[in-house]
Parts: structure tokens; C-alpha cells; sequence
């Protein structure tokens, strides 16, 4: 099947972008493959095959989320892409682009089946829900830009984004450019931030109550982890039986 869609989620203290177009390439080309190994494509293809699947309008999306750990500053994010001239860089590639403004929480109470000691975890659940909202809704006219915000947008956005492939029956890829793995649950997490567990979410791992539920997880052979250099022992440990590359 041709790519429908890919979420990049990128840690802006850990990776450069510039840095990772060479391993772009490759993911495109693993993901474009037969299942007896060979390429859909001709040789110099790829890269032209995924293009006609990229909507040409843009739509932005902030998302101020500054719940996934206890240190501040990530809500100003939003803003500061658009001050930067965020909107005016795309439209200088041709794109067209809207502006959804900031998306706001969705209410919400954690339950007491999750452990004490979660920083914000209503806070982070009423993000996810309202940021699955958002993605879903905004993918149907446009390719979705979100604008964080901190890790833990990436519980809903993923999970958005995914809930339209699985109705157009299409696969999904994640190509996560962190120096961490965020596969973490609740439950395995020892800081409590939330912001380490979105791929712990959208793959299915147990633990997420109170969180809205994903009929169809993201399989780990649609994830690509580049940059990952720090994994703590709990996620270590769980990394070698997933089918993640």
C-alpha cells in the first residue's frame, strides 16, 4: 500500500532536522517495501512517490500543553512559531496555509486507578482528548502542523491522526527524531512526567486510564526511533521485544 500519512515528532533539544535527511530517505524506502523484500519503486522514485501524498495546504494548530512535566515554558511555543514567521516560510514554498489558532483542553479527572505520583495527569488527559479531536478533524482538509507545547502533545496527536487512517483503511507511520524512546506507561514511569509516555500510548501498552481509548494501535513496525541515546532501565528492557527499527 502507498504511504497515506506520516507523523514526524521531533525533540528540539535533542536533534537537528538537517542532520536526519539522509535517514528520511531510508525510512521511505523501508516503508515502501514488498513483502518479498524488494521496492515498490524504481531507483530516484521514492522520494517523488511520497511527495503526491503530501496535501500542498498547511494547517496550523497550537497546542500550548505545558502539563507532561513539572518545569515551565512550553505553553509560549505556539506563539512564538507564528512571531517567527512559521506562516509566511511555508507560504514562501507554495503551501497554503491555515491557522486554527490554539486548541484548549478538553475537561477532565484523572481516575484513582492511576498512581500518586503522575505530575498533572487531569491536565494531560484532557489535552490528549482535545488534541485527537483536533488532528482528526484537521487532516480531512489539510496536512495537520501542531505547535508545541511539550512531548506530551504527541498522546493525542498521534492517536488523532490515526484514528483517520484506520477509516480509510490505510497504514500509518511514526518517524520520531528524540533522544529518548517515550515508551514508558504510567505505571513504569519514575519521574511521573507524562511527557515520556506517547509511544507507550498509541502502541497499546496497558496502564492509560482515563485516557481515550485507541481502537487500533500504531504497530511497532510503522515506528521509526532516530537519535535514541538515553534510555533509562524500565523502557530499556521492554525496547528488545518490540518490532520497532
Amino acid at each position: 500500500d502507498e504511504l497515506l500519512f506520516m507523523i514526524f515528532y521531533i525533540d528540539p533539544y535533542d536533534l537537528s532536522i538537517r542532520s536526519y535527511k539522509a535517514h528520511f530517505d531510508q525510512l521511505i524506502r523501508f516503508n515502501t517495501t514488498r513483502s518479498d523484500g524488494k521496492s515498490q519503486m524504481k531507483p530516484g522514485q521514492h522520494c517523488q512517490r511520497v511527495k503526491s501524498t503530501m496535501s500542498k495546504t498547511c494547517i496550523l494548530i497550537g497546542a500550548p500543553i505545558d502539563s507532561g512535566k513539572p518545569r515551565k515554558g512550553c505553553v509560549m511555543g505556539p506563539d512564538a512559531y507564528r512571531v517567527a514567521g512559521l506562516t509566511d516560510a511555508l507560504e514562501s514554498l507554495n503551501y497554503t496555509v491555515g491557522d486554527r489558532g490554539n486548541v484548549s483542553p478538553s475537561a477532565a479527572i484523572a481516575p484513582a486507578t492511576l498512581p500518586t505520583h503522575l505530575y498533572a495527569p487531569s491536565e494531560t488527559i484532557g489535552w490528549t482528548e482535545a488534541l485527537m479531536n483536533a488532528g482528526e478533524a484537521a487532516i480531512e482538509t489539510g496536512l495537520p502542523i501542531f505547535l508545541g507545547g511539550d512531548h506530551a502533545m504527541s498522546l493525542g496527536t498521534i492517536a488523532g491522526v490515526a484514528r483517520h487512517a484506520t477509516r480509510a483503511g490505510r497504514p500509518q507511520f511514526v518517524l520520531w527524531l528524540d533522544a529518548h524512546s517515550d515508551f514508558h506507561t504510567p505505571q513504569s514511569t519514575e519521574t511521573g512526567n507524562l511527557h515520556g509516555t506517547p509511544l507507550g500510548y498509541v502502541t497499546g501498552r496497558e496502564g492509560f486510564y482515563g485516557f481515550p481509548e485507541i481502537t487500533k494501535h500504531n504497530p511497532h513496525a510503522n515506528i521509526c526511533i532516530l537519535g535514541l541515546r538515553n534510555v533509562d532501565l524500565p523502557a530499556r528492557e521492554l525496547m528488545p521485544h518490540t518490532k520497532k527499527p
